[in-house]
């Protein structure tokens, strides 16, 4: 190999390495793209309850801390059909009562807040799959098929 193949292969891999790296995530709900009959509505609630210990950045001077997490979720899922297509609306609305206690350079400190969090508004399309259709024809659309994969975008 010559010092030219040498140095773009050097460059190459720096580049690489170098590069900046964008994370990515995705929020995983099971049934997200379950069929509902048009016209449907779905009102949801959970309770989490959560304590513990918590690790902090050794720079922030933070020992010893912990949580107790106390949320409540409320939910509201209505389903419609526009065109042919089956729609649906969800809203989440987060509340939450959160507790922290530990040593803040050494010295005892807590914090409380509590109050809502951001809600959650997303409005999907599902745009193959079974048929926007409600009732009788929606139970003989969907358990008369095989199964087969939903596609669609959502905004939220």
């Amino acid at each position: 190999m010559n010092i030219v193949s040498r140095i773009a292969c050097v460059s190459i891999a720096l580049s690489a390495y170098l590069a900046p790296v964008e994370a990515l995530g995705q929020d995983l709900e099971p049934r997200r793209w379950t069929p509902l009959p048009p016209g449907m509505n779905v009102i949801g609630a959970g309770y989490v309850r959560s304590d513990g210990d918590v690790a902090f950045d050794p720079v922030l001077n933070v020992e010893d801390a912990t949580v107790d997490d106390n949320a409540l979720i409320l939910s509201y899922v209505r389903s419609f059909e526009v065109g042919g297509k089956r729609l649906r609306f969800d809203a989440l609305l987060p509340w939450a009562d959160r507790r922290w206690e530990g040593l803040l350079d050494g010295e005892p400190a807590k914090v409380t807040r509590t109050g809502l969090g951001d809600p959650y508004v997303r409005l999907s399309i599902i745009l193959a799959g079974v048929p926007a259709a409600g009732g009788r024809t929606f139970l003989q659309a969907k358990h008369g098929r095989r199964r087969r994969n939903r596609r669609g975008p959502s905004a939220g």
